[in-house]
């Protein structure tokens, strides 16, 4: 299992009273959307991820690329969101990408892999419950940096799109159906493609494709001619070195617009589509020292797409909050280290997007949480005084070092809140005072404590609670 540990802000109050409202998590700031991360030592070499149901349990698990023991390795969820490494498979030389989707029918997500120095794509078939069979790699004749897979041929299976910047193409495999893949077709369009995003930029219900070109300066959009042939293309020009691409509606005209990472100007640049996948430059917007990697989601819940950059020379990633309208406005940067190919997702099951971010130099995945969202589950929003007792699971559980746990009194009381071991004796006792009635929270530092098991339990004259939680440093 992972070594995992929780960079922590100290706070100086051992507990806290709310009238009406928790601080959901412990946080960078009081403006900052996400806390500070859990990180996982998995390696030197990090250099992608991809977030998406592995086990088949309906939370979201991660699979990480390394770069530099040529693996894939499989992180499953805990459905709190902390992460167990339960797997390494092999993979071709320098993975630098990599991809899920249903390839092979079954209903659970398999694996491509783009592998930079052996010029090949490596597939990997899901058993079912997160375990993988060893893969099966396919030539693409050139040096790859991105992989993604969608059916662009109309058949409901996905297909495998490759950048292969070394020969300025883009490599097109389609499924045979069962997660076998025929020879690749190859569509050249700029020079040195690094980066690929999928979706129908025409309106004519078929999937093109996009390209960030490093080496020209430009994108390239690849028209579909229905059948998974991509015989037309148009550039358009994005400043210096484009090294990343995604796509989403954020203008809300229902058509799929882009924003693109240039390494060379230090930005990121928005191009919004005429409805006929004609692209016009809106906004270029500056973020860190040579932005690796983009995606766009909806981080601050407004409906709106935001862009997150990675920034892999600054040690940061940006956050850009969208307007609805094509523009963004800067929220802020937050520190990491060497961070490369960043991705989002739900992975507490609060209904917002968190964010998993591989740190090459540094061999740590970083797993930031949205702290947008309540994550007690207790309603904190009703201004009438509550009815009953409630003690929420702590948050962030499993944690380290720092947890909070908030509950909820319906009328003034003498409350005790104690931790204990799995003796059952008291290690600490957190309050021990009258209270009114109303929401209120508690922090637990665990700094001087060993790795392990431990139940907090709440006492008054009339109810009594207890709850486990999971310290691992």
């Amino acid at each position: 299992m992972s070594n995992i540990k929780r960079l922590v802000v100290p706070i100086s109050l051992l507990w806290v009273t709310f009238d009406l409202a928790f601080f959901p998590k412990i946080a960078f700031g009081q403006d900052s959307l996400f806390s500070a991360p859990v990180y996982y030592n998995l390696g030197y070499g990090l250099s992608a991820v991809s977030a998406t149901d592995l086990d088949g349990d309906g939370d979201i698990d991660l699979a990480v690329t390394d770069n530099d023991d040529y693996t894939v390795k499989i992180l499953l969820n805990n459905g709190l969101g902390g992460f167990a490494e339960v797997g390494s498979y092999d993979v071709g030389a320098n993975p630098i990408g990599v991809f899920a989707a249903d390839l092979d029918g079954d209903n659970d997500n398999d694996l491509c892999v783009a592998n930079d120095i052996s010029q090949d794509a490596s597939v990997l078939i899901n058993d079912g419950a997160g375990t993988f069979q060893s893969a099966v790699n396919y030539g693409v004749s050139g040096r790859t940096y991105d992989v993604n897979l969608a059916d662009v041929d109309g058949d409901d299976d996905k297909d495998m799109i490759v950048a292969v910047f070394s020969t300025h193409s883009v490599a097109v495999l389609k499924n045979n159906g069962d997660g076998t893949f025929s020879s690749p077709s190859y569509y050249q369009g700029g020079t040195v493609p690094h980066s690929i995003f999928l979706a129908d930029f025409d309106g004519d219900n078929d999937l093109d494709i996009a390209a960030a070109n490093t080496g020209s300066g430009d994108i390239s959009i690849f028209f579909n001619a229905g059948d998974g042939t991509f015989l037309n293309h148009v550039e358009y020009p994005v400043w210096n070195d484009p090294i990343s691409i995604f796509g989403s509606d954020l203008n809300e005209d229902n058509t799929i617009d882009l924003a693109v990472a240039s390494m060379g100007q230090n930005s990121a640049v928005v191009l919004t589509n005429n409805g006929g996948g004609v692209f016009t430059v809106v906004g270029q917007y500056p973020v860190g020292s040579d932005p690796y990697s983009i995606r766009l989601a909806d981080f601050n819940w407004d409906g709106k797409k935001d862009i997150v950059v990675s920034n892999l020379h600054s040690d940061n990633f940006n956050i850009l909050l969208g307007n609805g309208d094509g523009t963004f406005i800067q929220n802020r940067s937050y520190a990491t280290a060497d961070p490369y190919k960043i991705t989002s997702a739900d992975f507490d099951n609060d209904s917002d997007e968190d964010l998993a971010v591989p740190c090459f130099e540094a061999g740590q995945l970083l797993v930031f949480f949205n702290q947008l969202c309540n994550p007690t589950g207790i309603d904190n929003q009703s201004p009438s005084r509550p009815n009953q007792f409630e003690l929420a699971q702590n948050y962030p559980n499993p944690f380290n070092a720092q947890t909070a746990i908030a509950y909820v009194l319906p009328h003034d009381s003498h409350v005790r809140i104690a931790i204990c071991n799995l003796l059952g004796q008291t290690i600490e006792t957190l309050v021990d005072l009258n209270q009114s009635a109303g929401y209120h929270q508690v922090l637990w530092d665990a700094t001087a404590a060993p790795t392990g098991i431990y139940f907090y339990r709440i006492e008054t004259s009339d109810y009594a609670m207890t709850r486990k939680m999971l310290l691992a440093k």
